[in-house]
């Protein structure tokens, strides 16, 4: 029993080793261009991070621990951004971190740098969404238990919540100014969850719109 015990011992120890890191000082450049192709347009002002992880190996799988940010850059009014940084010693996979911004979609917020590409140059293109303002009337017909919660597909839901009183509130949204869009309201602590989604129509514009919400309880299933 006890030598069952100690190889299990040594079996979690060997099997939860990190790779060997990457020697410090590799010099490795980065460069490309965030654009919009649906509204033709670059996005500019988006910061760009490297991240540095390294790779540990598990019984039920690999895992990747980060360790840092290298260097940064912003993207300038066309789009485009280049990043020179060097490896810490730490690490053996370098990544792209896009900072997040409510008026801006991306179809993925990390790229990673390809291996034979480190102590090189790559270029990685991203492609991203301009969002654009719509100011949701909301007006409550009906008393609900709980304060409601308002959802659409481009946020996390961190837009301010609804209250459960006959109301009227206020809420901005970002959305694809080209297609019609989503948005769902969900009845907080609701068990079983009752929602109600509520279609915004295309607004084809650049500015602010509003569209007007009514909620009665009928509405959520």
């Amino acid at each position: 029993m006890k030598r069952l015990l100690l190889l299990l011992v040594l079996l979690s120890v060997l099997c939860s080793c990190e790779e060997k890191s990457l020697e410090a000082g590799i010099e490795t450049t980065v460069f490309g261009r965030i654009y919009d192709t649906i509204n033709e347009i670059p996005i500019k002002n988006i910061k760009i991070k490297i991240g540095e992880s390294i790779r540990q190996g598990t019984f039920s799988g690999t895992n990747y621990n980060f360790k840092g940010y290298l260097d940064s850059t912003i993207t300038d009014s066309e789009g485009n951004y280049k990043i020179t940084f060097e490896t810490s010693g730490k690490g053996t996979i370098y990544d792209l971190h896009i900072s997040l911004k409510e008026d801006i979609s991306f179809n993925s917020i990390r790229e990673v740098i390809k291996d034979e590409n480190i102590g090189a140059t790559e270029e990685l293109n991203l492609d991203a969404l301009q969002l654009y303002p719509v100011n949701l009337k909301i007006t409550t017909t009906d008393v609900f238990e709980e304060s409601i919660l308002i959802f659409t597909q481009f946020s996390g839901g961190d837009i301010e919540k609804h209250p459960s009183l006959k109301t009227t509130t206020e809420r901005t949204v970002w959305l694809d100014k080209n297609q019609s869009s989503s948005v769902s309201f969900h009845i907080e602590d609701s068990n079983p969850l009752r929602y109600a989604a509520k279609t915004i129509s295309a607004t084809n514009s650049k500015t602010i719109t509003t569209a007007d919400i009514a909620l009665s309880y009928e509405d959520f299933n």
